[in-house]
């Protein structure tokens, strides 16, 4: 059987835990977020970002264990996946 001071104990811990936290979204770019930057802006071949996003993509690892990847240059985000 459990005893009064456990059950307090343990009500006390609980009132610890978080309720409920608020998803996370990233700062804006006037926060100090990240900048999304145009690739060929950037002077970066679209095509060839294309090509890197779809290996990620197709990689046996990306499928079997998910991933992500995000690229960035020059400080902008130029491609996700």
């Amino acid at each position: 059987m459990i005893s009064r001071r456990r059950l307090l104990k343990a009500a006390a811990g609980l009132s610890l835990w978080p309720l409920q936290r608020e998803p996370y979204a990233p700062p804006s770019v006037l926060d100090g977020g990240w900048r999304v930057g145009d690739a060929t802006a950037l002077g970066v071949d679209p095509r060839k970002l294309a090509d890197a996003v779809q290996y990620h993509d197709d990689s046996p690892f990306t499928k079997s264990h998910g991933g992500a990847v995000v690229i960035v240059h020059k400080g902008h985000i130029i491609g996700e996946s």
